[in-house]
């Protein structure tokens, strides 16, 4: 973590988070025949192993924010 009041890529991965956060929120209410599971990653992963985990599972549709 940067030493000064800066902290590059605090506002993306924050803004990220939110988003996803937010979606999950707004699709408690529905009721759906299926289960939507949500996940965020950083770009820390470089080789997306967390990422690549996740494809162990059936994965109908991603989407990247």
């Amino acid at each position: 973590m940067p030493s000064g009041a800066v902290a590059p890529g605090a506002d993306d991965n924050a803004s990220g988070t939110t988003a996803v956060i937010e979606a999950a929120r707004l699709m408690s209410g529905i009721n759906l025949p299926f289960t939507i599971l949500f996940a965020a990653w950083d770009e820390e992963d470089g080789d997306f192993s967390e990422a690549k985990l996740m494809l162990i599972r059936r994965i109908s549709a991603v989407i990247q924010l």
